[in-house]
């Protein structure tokens, strides 16, 4: 029995001891732990910024650093943001220096929205506060700074002064650039491709067109005639795009996709699902085509083209009021064309009253007259001869009681793209209603030796 309890106190004690050295061990192990994960030394910067001008810096400082490994902890790439108010600059950063070449700061400093300066920092280990004079280098670092050589650090884009400005400045691809193409600059200052076959001419316009071929002309401005109510796909030009890649839609403004928002067939535009022309909506196209001939309303020639028909709005003012227009391009009409402007008009309500209209040309008044109270209707025309040099015009028109009144004169070249506009106005009363009943513009293309 004796035996037997000092055997069994020889073991107690065994397993005390191994108890002890267990619990030694992962002491250890917790302190290794903590130095491992402890958090990395900081140092303090503490300075006053001012400007070359002695004025103290209001902005921002950013800090920008790549990673790099600390004797206490390894520090990932990051930028932090320091507000500076009357030049109080106070920051605290993790030292860098004597770790590499990938550990510093690149310190940039913002005002009014740019950078105005960028700086290098190499921030030693410091118990007490440090100076910006005490962290700056001379110098961006390279991969050997003890000798000064080696590939430099990449240079920002803001680093360089001026640089964002004149990149800005640069002319841009266009959603219509292609590659191996010849381009003009379009309204909104980028590149786009011409569109033509590789043996056409260029024109300074951007047009291409069949060199030396005297058939071929641009058409400039066309509205395509169709019923744009939304539902109706299908519109007609007066010509045929040759090649059908000259052909530009423009709906409100904007480019249509030849292939995505519409088919060309022939003339014939067919829009599909989804991109239906809208009331309201404006469609103006531009393309080249051929003269053609052996018309059977004509005998031989070119058939008349009908630039724009349509019903135009009404007004009670007693102010000149738009109630129409027609968008014209002035490449359009060639030396020997004819044009023809006719409108009518319609006087409604209970009470009479005298009223006044109006006809523009590319913003410029050519007609002006006032009608009787009578004249429940009316009608005008004028013709317009494209001559090399002058547009010379005739204008009649009557009314109901108005007799026919006849005045001729000359109009300005007009830009590449411009409008016949017609307005009118109520003289005494706001009780009547004054419409545009209709407007037309036809275009009579010169034949040659006729």
């Amino acid at each position: 029995m004796m035996a037997n309890h000092e055997s069994l106190g020889r073991a107690a004690g065994r397993a005390g001891q191994t108890a002890l050295r267990n619990m030694a061990l992962l002491a250890l192990m917790a302190l290794v732990s903590l130095g491992l994960w402890a958090q990395p030394d900081q140092t303090r910067i503490v300075d006053t910024v001012y400007l070359a001008g002695g004025e103290r810096f209001d902005g921002y400082i950013q800090f920008e650093w790549q990673s790099f490994v600390t004797p206490k902890a390894p520090i990932a790439p990051q930028s932090k943001l320091v507000r500076v108010v009357n030049g109080a600059l106070d920051v605290t950063l993790a030292p860098t220096v004597g770790l590499g070449y990938t550990a510093f700061y690149r310190v940039r400093y913002f005002s009014h929205g740019r950078v105005r300066y960028t700086e290098f920092w190499d921030v030693p280990l410091s118990g007490s506060t440090l100076s910006v004079a005490g962290v700056r280098l001379d110098r961006a670092p390279t991969a050997n700074p003890g000798t000064g050589t080696g590939v430099a650090l990449p240079i920002a884009q803001e680093d360089v002064i001026d640089l964002s400005e004149d990149l800005a400045d640069r002319p841009v691809k266009g959603p219509n650039f292609f590659p191996s193409r010849t381009v003009f600059v379009n309204p909104d200052g980028a590149l786009e491709a011409i569109s033509g076959s590789p043996t056409d001419c260029v024109r300074v316009d951007g047009s291409a067109v069949p060199c030396g071929d005297s058939a071929s002309f641009a058409v400039d401005g066309e509205v395509p005639q169709g019923l744009i109510s939304g539902a109706n796909p299908l519109f007609t030009l007066s010509g045929t795009p040759i090649p059908q890649e000259s052909l530009q839609v423009f709906r409100n403004g904007v480019l249509q996709r030849q292939g995505a928002d519409y088919a060309i067939s022939g003339s014939t535009i067919q829009f599909v699902a989804g991109a239906f022309p809208q009331q309201g909506d404006l469609l103006v196209a531009y393309y080249r085509t051929l003269q053609t001939t052996g018309s059977p309303f004509t005998g031989s020639g070119l058939l008349p083209q009908v630039l724009c028909s349509k019903a135009g709005t009404a007004t009670n003012s007693l102010t000149l009021a738009d109630l129409g227009a027609c968008t014209l391009g002035g490449s359009l009409l060639f030396p020997g064309d004819r044009l023809d402007i006719q409108f009518d008009w319609a006087l409604t309500g209970s009470v009479p009253d005298a009223y006044e209209v109006r006809v523009l040309w590319a913003g410029t008044s050519i007609f002006t007259r006032s009608f009787a109270a009578g004249d429940g209707t009316s009608t005008g025309t004028a013709r317009v001869s494209i001559g090399d040099v002058t547009r010379q015009f005739a204008m009649q028109s009557h009314g109901a009681v108005s007799p026919l009144q006849v005045t001729t004169g000359t109009l300005t070249v007009p830009p590449s793209a411009f409008q016949v506009q017609f307005q009118g106005r109520l003289a005494t009363t706001t009780e009547a209603q004054l419409r545009l009943t209709n407007f037309a513009v036809v275009r009579y293309p010169k034949v040659e030796g006729q």
